[in-house]
């Protein structure tokens, strides 16, 4: 049963979204055309067809999808409008095209923001790599060149629906603001600025939330957040557990760079509660993770930057060692089902960690980088679950987002 269909103006994108989302855990194929055999729908999620209207005229994309929407979308469906990641082509007459064939109350939620491709939307403006719009590149285009940086006045070109822009400063105020401001807008364009991939996390939650009747028009990657959403509402095993025990500058470093990046949540350690409130700080964090990680990808627990002198003793240090990986250990045990790898910094802190599991050993896989490794438990309790080890010293500020990244990969 086809619960997701997608309509894009080309085949690469068709085929990248139709991937995206049967990665998701929902099943997908992906016609040629704007047509496709029923045959090869059996066992099928999702649906992607290509128009192929990127290059044509305005009226003649407004036909297409209008055509193709009419056609394939029945109710309950989640419908998709895949667009170019800078805005080529028609966008405008094919929002307008898919709304005007489906049900009156449906809305169109434009997330244009892609990060891992470089792509993120600040103020209503695309920029690529840092660069605007109008200077990636796609102004060059032989067929659809880009002339506007800002999204409503790419969409302007085409479409005289009422819009309105929704912020990063409102993403970020979370999923209930979303939630309130959708039911309150009269636009039928939502333009959402966002910059990490938790921004497009939060923006489906509160169009969820919502309830209203949307339409999702970007590269992918909110689609996606969409269906699940909406579709595999069980938390998929794939977050990081971060656990830093070095106090190095470098480490330091790493971690904030993460931070800056998005999708890495946080919990720094006071040392003396550590020592003398254990219970009260290890429920802390882990209800810190388990109540506001949904959006994040990676969980991250270390020290605070200001350590106590006389904490600086050879005892006193392995003491806070002793009780920072009992609560790695901890955290891990407890949101077992949801994590998939564990990042473990400062050669005392593996070694800790792993006893405390316990994990008698680790099949290595791969150095990543130097003196940065990659493999997996032996033992049976925990033989699925990933192991990056990394000396605190090691790497420059992406070195921590490198491994995690090759971890993913390989997942």
């Amino acid at each position: 049963m086809i619960k997701v269909l997608v309509v894009a103006d080309d085949m690469t994108g068709n085929n990248d979204t139709g991937s995206l989302l049967s990665q998701a855990g929902l099943a997908a194929v992906a016609s040629l055309n704007m047509d496709i055999d029923p045959a090869h729908l059996e066992g099928k999620e999702t649906l992607c067809l290509n128009t192929d209207s990127r290059a044509v005229g305005g009226r003649e994309a407004y036909k297409r999808v209008y055509e193709t929407v009419k056609k394939y979308w029945r109710p309950g469906m989640l419908c998709c409008k895949r667009i170019d990641t800078t805005l080529r082509g028609n966008v405008g007459a094919e929002i307008d095209g898919m709304l005007d064939a489906l049900p009156e109350g449906y809305r169109a939620i434009v997330v244009t923001a892609y990060p891992r491709a470089g792509r993120i939307c600040v103020g209503g403006h695309v920029l690529v790599n840092g660069e605007a719009l109008t200077k990636s590149g796609a102004e060059n285009d032989p067929v659809t060149p880009i002339r506007y940086i800002r999204v409503e006045d790419n969409i302007r070109q085409q479409s005289g629906r009422e819009m309105e822009l929704v912020d990063l400063q409102t993403v970020r105020e979370g999923r209930e603001r979303i939630c309130a401001l959708l039911r309150e807008t009269k636009a039928q364009i939502v333009i959402f600025d966002a910059i990490s991939e938790p921004d497009i996390e939060t923006i489906a939650q509160g169009c969820r939330e919502s309830g209203i009747l949307a339409v999702c028009v970007d590269p992918g990657g909110f689609s996606v957040k969409m269906a699940q959403q909406y579709f595999c509402r069980e938390t998929p095993k794939e977050k990081n557990l971060l656990v830093i025990g070095s106090l190095s500058e470098p480490a330091r470093k790493q971690i904030a760079l993460l931070e800056k990046k998005g999708g890495t949540l946080v919990y720094r350690v006071n040392v003396k509660r550590l020592l003398t409130e254990y219970g009260t700080v290890r429920k802390e964090a882990a209800d810190c993770f388990a109540e506001r990680g949904e959006a994040y990808e990676n969980f991250c627990l270390m020290t605070e930057n200001v350590i106590v002198k006389e904490w600086k003793t050879a005892q006193k240090a392995e003491t806070v060692a002793g009780q920072f990986t009992r609560l790695g250990v901890d955290i891990l045990i407890r949101l077992k089902d949801r994590i998939s790898c564990v990042y473990l910094s400062g050669g005392d802190t593996a070694k800790g960690f792993m006893e405390r599991l316990p994990i008698r050993a680790v099949d290595v896989k791969k150095e990543v980088m130097p003196l940065a490794v990659y493999g997996k438990a032996v033992d049976e309790e925990w033989k699925h679950l990933q192991i990056l080890t990394k000396g605190g010293m090691i790497g420059g500020e992406d070195a921590v987002a490198q491994m995690l990244q090759y971890a993913k990969e390989v997942r």
